[in-house]
């Protein structure tokens, strides 16, 4: 199986509340089990709004739900509240990769995939 990434991934580099776009709109965001344990014990406003955001996927997972088409963490200017209050270090694993780094299954090929052999499973 291969999987793909963009051309311009090596150049992506986040604007934040300049982009007119969001990567967290339209998906549930998972929440890996390490992060799932810290959010659990945040204390504070922060912790409070962050397990309110939390939801499951069909298929039981916790995840950051999607509210108004977007994560219901993020601000009106488009910045993450977590991030902006606990720092990068409280985000959870798929938080912290960029949009572009999320791996979709090649089917065809073209001039702005580079593709990418898929890494052995560790487990």
């Amino acid at each position: 199986m291969y999987y793909m990434k963009p051309a311009y991934y090596d150049r992506f580099a986040c604007t934040a509340d300049k982009c007119h776009d969001t990567c967290c709109q339209d998906w549930e965001i998972i929440i890996d089990d390490e992060s799932m344990k810290r959010y659990k014990k945040m204390k504070g406003e922060i912790g409070e709004r962050v397990r309110a955001a939390i939801g499951r996927t069909e298929e039981k997972e916790p995840c950051f739900s999607v509210q108004g088409g977007h994560c219901g963490l993020l601000t009106e200017d488009g910045l993450c509240s977590l991030q902006m209050q606990e720092g990068v270090e409280a985000l959870s694993k798929i938080c912290i990769a960029p949009a572009t780094s999320r791996n979709t299954t090649v089917s065809a090929s073209g001039p702005w995939i580079h593709p990418v052999r898929k890494q052995p499973d560790s487990s």
